[in-house]
């Protein structure tokens, strides 16, 4: 079994590196992250909020964290045909991991 996401990290990393995201209204709670995590990779979830913060118009189009996630990771999925071949996995050297590697 897989490390789970320390909640802590996670959300101090949207505050701190993810401005965009960040903005938006609605952020993650500890249970949506639990469900994130059951659903979907930490690759997938890491590389969805990296693309949620270089989109633009994101406080524009988007108001919640979590339902913005779930779409956009659901999208990319369908686009690679299903499950998380399209997603990269985070190493250790990735700074902006930590989060996802207790």
């Amino acid at each position: 079994m897989n490390d789970p996401i320390d909640k802590e990290k996670l959300k101090a990393y949207i505050s701190a590196e993810l401005e965009n995201v960040s903005k938006l209204k609605k952020q993650l709670t500890d249970d949506q992250i639990d469900r994130l995590e059951e659903e979907y990779t930490k690759a997938e979830i890491h590389d969805t909020l990296l693309e949620m913060e270089n989109f633009k118009p994101l406080q524009k189009k988007y108001v919640s964290v979590y339902l913005t996630l779930r779409n956009w990771i659901k999208l990319k999925r369908k686009k690679t045909g299903g499950g998380s071949g399209g997603f990269n996995r985070a190493t250790k050297g990735d700074d902006h991991a930590d989060y996802l590697l207790n």
